[in-house]
């Protein structure tokens, strides 16, 4: 009993502690590239990349590093997918990265095409 007991206390610690990890509620913008999502509590997000800005929802896979995330973004009755990643660098700075519909990223890009297709995004 007394196992039982440190195991269902162990898992809430653990299960809080990743939570924290993940607020993501907020705007956080890429000065460079003039992007900024903002994320609301309800898994909705805002996206505008210089002045320009769609809504979207947004699912999260934290079972995996990165994250992986998509966005599903509606036009009438047709629904498309973005596939993203997203990292957690610390509790101001985050690193997502879109995708074309129907790929399964798993790393971010390296090298130079990194610096127009990774957003480098810090809490504003």
């Amino acid at each position: 009993m007394k196992n039982l007991c440190l195991t269902a206390l162990f898992l809430l610690f653990i299960s809080f502690s990743f939570g924290q990890d993940m607020d993501l509620v907020g705007s956080w913008e890429d000065e460079r590239l003039q992007i900024v999502y903002r994320f609301e509590d309800d898994e909705n997000l805002y996206f505008s990349q210089q002045g320009y800005g769609v809504f979207a929802k947004y699912e999260l896979e934290s079972s995996y590093e990165p994250y992986r995330m998509e966005l599903i973004m509606r036009n009438g009755p047709q629904e498309v997918r973005i596939p993203a990643l997203l990292k957690i660098i610390d509790e101001n700075t985050i690193w997502i990265e879109q995708f074309p519909p129907g790929h399964t990223p798993v790393e971010f890009t390296e090298g130079e095409k990194a610096k127009l297709l990774v957003h480098k995004l810090v809490r504003i």
